[in-house]
């Protein structure tokens, strides 16, 4: 088992909407949005990040071969843009399927 118990890499949760059930944080340069919604996708959704540039899905919790129903475009270029978002200097705008995890890795 590896622990990792430096907090170099963290970043703090940035986007955690009760409503919408949606949590994203930032670790180790990934992205990772966790829409825990059982009924509800999200379009152009805001996720907050302060490294611009531009991502790519680096995990599809919704592709086939994890039994999801592949509705994420795998090429999908997502950039960082500004205004920022939740404290942070720039955002995301994804869509996320209800019961889906992505992460986003700089392209």
């Amino acid at each position: 088992m590896i622990r990792d118990y430096s907090n170099r890499c963290f970043a703090y949760v940035t986007t955690k909407h009760g409503g919408d059930k949606v949590v994203s944080f930032e670790r180790g340069g990934l992205v990772f949005v966790f829409n825990l919604n059982t009924t509800q996708a999200f379009t152009d959704y805001w996720v907050a990040t302060d490294v611009g540039g531009d991502y790519k899905l680096a995990l599809n919790s919704d592709a086939t071969e994890f039994g999801g129903h592949n509705r994420l475009n795998p090429d999908q270029i997502y950039p960082a843009v500004e205004p920022g978002h939740n404290g942070r200097r720039f955002h995301l705008s994804v869509y996320v399927p209800p019961r889906v995890v992505i992460v986003l890795a700089p392209k």
